[in-house]
């Protein structure tokens, strides 16, 4: 029980993770389009 709980944290840290970086990506992009 405690191990699987464990994993989906991890999981779902590994997830969050993904959305930022392709959120911070998409950021970058449009702030770069803005300025340049």
């Amino acid at each position: 029980m405690c191990y699987n709980i464990s994993a989906t944290i991890r999981y779902k840290n590994k997830k969050i993770q993904r959305n930022l970086m392709i959120f911070g990506t998409l950021e970058v992009g449009t702030f770069y389009r803005f300025f340049l």
